[in-house]
């Protein structure tokens, strides 16, 4: 994956969903991440659905969500981030 361009600053957007069915084997769960610039331009975008291994709930959207950002976001965060979980804010990266 391609990382960002490097602005002066960045934020990140994360959002995880799941619909629900009757039918707990039809759930789907789906995630997005967005980095926007200082400017409060959209720099790059990407979604997708939770792993058909994983559990299909929001939450599990949630955490797939914020570690495509991680990996959105590039260096520094990268992949050497640890300790990040959905409970924790997405702050701007400096």
């Amino acid at each position: 994956m391609n990382t960002l361009p490097e602005p002066t600053r960045l934020t990140l957007y994360v959002d995880g969903s799941c619909v629900r069915s009757v039918c707990r084997d039809l759930d789907r769960a789906g995630w997005a991440s967005a980095a926007v610039d200082d400017q409060g331009d959209l720099v790059k975008a990407v979604f997708g659905p939770v792993l058909a291994e994983w559990p299909q709930t929001s939450s599990m959207g949630e955490r797939a969500a914020l570690e495509a950002a991680v990996v959105l976001a590039g260096p520094p965060l990268g992949r050497s981030a640890s300790c990040a979980t959905s409970q924790e804010p997405i702050v701007p990266i400096v």
